[in-house]
């Protein structure tokens, strides 16, 4: 908050495991706007897909593991078990 420049709005997007603690007065004194964000939109999926696609991005460090489409529930069951150990799990869908 303290980096931020009056008047501007912050956009929190974000999952917290644990609740955060903010300086409402910091916020209030430099007229701050907190906007909470769920997660994504349409648009933002589409355009991932495009920067995977033409290969744009490199992803390779941040996915921990990969599963086929018939593995779909030990995928899941993967992802709750190794939470802290895995940024990203893919399933891969083959046609």
């Amino acid at each position: 908050m303290k980096a931020v420049r009056p008047f501007s709005d912050i956009i929190m997007t974000a999952n917290y495991e644990t609740p955060i603690t903010l300086e409402v007065p910091l916020i209030q004194r430099r007229e701050i706007s907190l906007i909470g964000h769920m997660m994504y939109v349409r648009e933002d999926f589409k355009d991932a897909i495009q920067l995977l696609y033409t290969k744009k991005i490199n992803i390779s460090k941040t996915v921990g593991k990969k599963f086929d489409f018939c593995d779909y529930v030990k995928a899941f069951e993967y992802a709750d078990e190794h939470k802290k150990d895995n940024m990203k799990i893919i399933i891969e869908i083959n046609h």
